[in-house]
């Protein structure tokens, strides 16, 4: 019966340590459930974190991605633009090249024209000159000497001076239709300047006041009065003196016929 007894109690305090092991089992188990879940939520929260990070740099990644792409977009397009541009610098100055050629060319062409117009045009002159110097020399075989060839007619101009009246007495006492000169067109007008003489001309208004008229009686057509002239000072002065000295060819003026000038003449050429 005893043995019954102890049988009993040591099975019942078998069962007590089973309890209390499979306690600590339970409780070993549990906390290392617990510890297990805590690595498992700090791995989770450090994978959270890495994957967060990378897509961050992804993020990052692209948006540089994208910013170099446009850059290289503008970039190839100023590109582009520099070598269109080149190119049409370039065919620019090939057009310019092309025109400076083109006018070098012409520039030379015109210089040797020149050149040659030049030698033309003192070989012309010389020719000019030898026939101005041949056709003088023949047409002073038909003045009288001291007498001087213009045109058709020969000029003769005195040394000494008397009033207009006696100079037109001497110009037609030397025969040959001679007379006061008659100017009847500006060449005239400058041979007579050119003399570098002031002389008496073959102009008066005596025979009615302010009617200009040349000694053959012919009227006055070309006129190269002087400034403010002809005045007619007091009424009494009715002849024409040609003045030396002006710079241009209007040089008459009138005077009075008593005064003493130089005096022109002039007659038909001779044709013998």
């Amino acid at each position: 019966m005893f043995f019954i007894g102890t049988l009993a109690g040591c099975e019942a305090a078998s069962e007590g340590r089973q309890v209390r092991s499979g306690n600590a089992a339970a409780v070993g188990l549990g906390l290392l459930c617990f510890i297990l879940l805590a690595v498992i939520v700090g791995l989770s929260i450090k994978h959270n974190a890495e994957i967060q990070q990378i897509q961050n740099s992804y993020t990052n990644i692209t948006l540089e991605r994208d910013q170099l792409q446009t850059s290289y977009t503008n970039i190839t397009l100023e590109r582009d633009q520099l070598q269109t541009s080149y190119t049409n610098i370039t065919l620019e100055r090939d057009q310019l090249q092309t025109s400076y050629t083109n006018i070098t060319l012409e520039r030379d062409q015109l210089q040797t024209s020149y050149t040659n117009i030049t030698l033309e045009r003192d070989q012309l002159q010389t020719s000019y000159d030898n026939l101005t110097l041949e056709r003088d020399g023949l047409q002073n075989i038909f003045c009288p000497p001291g007498w001087k060839k213009f045109m058709s007619s020969c000029y003769y101009i005195s040394i000494n001076m008397q009033t207009w009246d006696q100079s037109r007495m001497d110009c037609r006492g030397k025969g040959r239709g001679a007379d006061l000169v008659i100017i009847n067109s500006r060449e005239e007008q400058e041979f007579i300047k050119r003399q570098g003489k002031g002389v008496w001309i073959g102009l008066t208004d005596a025979e009615e006041e302010g009617v200009w008229k040349w000694v053959d009686g012919s009227p006055l057509t070309t006129r190269f009065w002087m400034a403010g002239e002809p005045n007619s000072f007091a009424r009494a002065e009715d002849c024409v003196f040609s003045k030396v000295g002006t710079f241009t060819l209007q040089t008459w003026l009138d005077m009075p016929c008593c005064a003493e000038n130089i005096w022109i003449c002039e007659a038909t050429l001779s044709s013998s």
